[in-house]
């Protein structure tokens, strides 16, 4: 049976998602982005709602939590999940418009800065 490129470089990006999804080796970082994102806007969302943060923790097992006092709930709810995702768009856009070196550097940069504090 014979392959063509293109279904071929389709396997490939299947495979590379697959490991990326199930080996936790390959999973870690984008889990971890995947909970920073979620707890930051999560932080935007209280801070929006007039609430106050007390805390705010990302471990590196992917989990968060956040502390604060007053908000709103629903609100703060909905910015933590869509958050993650515009975000992540957000990031694609400028991957997308900047030259790709510049992107790595400032996602670098972010870890960097969180994991100093």
């Amino acid at each position: 049976i014979m392959f063509s490129l293109r279904s071929i470089t389709f396997l490939a990006y299947v495979s590379i998602a697959f490991a990326v999804y199930y080996v936790p080796i390959f999973n870690w970082p984008f889990s971890w982005w995947m909970g920073f994102f979620h707890e930051i806007s999560k932080a935007l969302g209280i801070l929006a709602t007039g609430g106050s943060i007390s805390s705010l923790e990302v471990s590196l097992r992917d989990t968060g939590t956040s502390f604060a006092q007053g908000g709103n709930i629903w609100f703060i709810a909905t910015c933590s999940y869509c958050g993650a995702v515009l975000w992540g768009m957000l990031i694609y856009i400028l991957a997308d418009k900047l030259h790709k070196k510049y992107v790595t550097y400032l996602s670098h940069l972010v870890f960097l800065w969180y994991n100093t504090e």
